[in-house]
């Protein structure tokens, strides 16, 4: 250790969720199967109660006429976060999507004509990398639109032909569900002052995660 390194403070939060894509799986029905009955049965109810919802890939176009929907969305996300750090602005959505037309993308998903979630990510060389989301708190549960976000990416990924969806921190049980492993984020921090060394304990103990049960979800072990 040399004395640079000793002055910055690191501590655990909450891990990513990393989804390895079998090799052998070449559609989302192919990795369900692979499931214990359970989760299997459970997978199928959670497309049973979306059948009402119409999904699209969003248009340049679209994107911009639907921008203070997907904003609206992603506020209910943001404003239920633990932690928030800065709220996107109401054209960010637009921006990147213009910067990034090769590698980024917006799936949207519709309720009689009317948006009620998105999910965007990016497609990298052996990966999905899931971005920001929003869903309409309300009806999620009625139609399960945060599990449908979640296997979204898992058949973004599969399609695509990419070995991993990362699937990001925060709600780590429930992507569990899909299929997600817990992958350790170790952060570092180094106080400047007084002050931040009298705060930083406490900041600290905020940041530790939860804990939580990873769900055992398939049927045998699978070669990757």
């Amino acid at each position: 250790n040399c004395c640079y390194c000793t002055k910055f403070k690191h501590f655990n939060v909450e891990p990513n969720m990393v989804v390895d894509i079998p090799k052998e799986v070449l559609s989302l029905n192919d990795y369900i199967n692979c499931f214990s009955k359970k989760y299997r049965n459970r997978a199928k109810n959670i497309f049973k109660s979306s059948e009402a919802l119409v999904k699209r890939r969003l248009t340049k176009a679209d994107v911009l006429k639907y921008k203070n929907e997907i904003h609206k969305l992603y506020t209910q996300v943001f404003n239920q976060a633990k932690f928030k750090l800065v709220k996107l602005p109401e054209d960010y959505f637009v921006d990147i999507i213009h910067a990034n037309t090769n590698s980024f993308y917006i799936d949207a998903w519709f309720l009689e004509n009317k948006m009620v979630s998105f999910a965007c990510g990016f497609c990298l060389t052996n990966e999905v990398e899931a971005h920001y989301i929003g869903f309409d708190y309300t009806i999620n549960k009625e139609y399960e639109l945060y599990q449908n976000i979640l296997y979204s990416y898992l058949e973004q990924a599969i399609l695509m032909k990419k070995a991993k969806v990362n699937l990001g921190r925060t709600a780590s049980e429930i992507k569990s569900t899909v299929g997600a492993k817990a992958h350790e984020l170790l952060c570092y921090i180094k106080p400047q002052n007084t002050v931040s060394k009298l705060i930083l304990n406490p900041f600290m103990q905020f940041l530790q995660p939860s804990d939580f049960f990873i769900r055992a979800i398939f049927t045998y072990n699978i070669a990757f």
